[in-house]
């Protein structure tokens, strides 16, 4: 029997969320919550919003991969892959400032890493494998009105295309 490992689309989901969430805890990145208290930026793993996530937060996830030849009858590939970040505040504006501190501390890149669990999936090994670079597809405001529940009131969205150096 064979127990699949994580593969290379969750490694680099994990890989970003360890590199921003020590950026966070480096920076001791705090923004203001609507009764003016400070608050720390949470950091999530996957595409569907879930209720018990807390504002302000990240939300990364991996959308498509691009798997092109590296050269003609070759069966080696450059693997590219998307991932979208959903930047999701309490207040205006807050949106905006977190995406550009987030460009900034990505851009670049960052160490990639493999990750084995055994026993405690919410506890893997993890080992450095390479280096992830990072190329900024889109950087936009998501704007749904104002009649939007307070996940969506304040959105942005960016995407990266993220390719892996391993380690030799």
């Amino acid at each position: 029997m064979t127990i699949l490992t994580w593969k290379q689309s969750r490694n680099l989901e994990n890989s970003l969320i360890d590199f921003l969430q020590s950026q966070i805890s480096t920076d001791s990145l705090k923004l203001l919550d609507d009764n003016g208290n400070q608050v720390t930026p949470n950091v999530y793993r996957g595409k569907q919003l879930k209720e018990d996530w807390n504002l302000p937060l990240i939300q990364l996830y991996c959308d498509d991969k691009l798997l092109p030849r590296l050269e003609i009858g070759s069966n080696l590939r450059m693997k590219t892959f998307l991932i979208f970040l959903e930047i999701r505040t309490l207040l205006p504006g807050q949106e905006t400032d977190l995406a550009d501190w987030i460009e900034e501390k990505l851009n670049n890149g960052c160490d990639y890493y493999t990750y084995t669990v055994s026993g405690d999936p919410d506890n893997p090994t993890k080992n450095l494998a390479g280096h992830i670079n990072i190329d900024f597809s889109s950087s936009n405001p998501v704007n749904f009105g104002d009649d939007v529940d307070k996940f969506d009131k304040y959105r942005y969205r960016t995407v990266l295309k993220v390719w892996v150096n391993k380690k030799i």
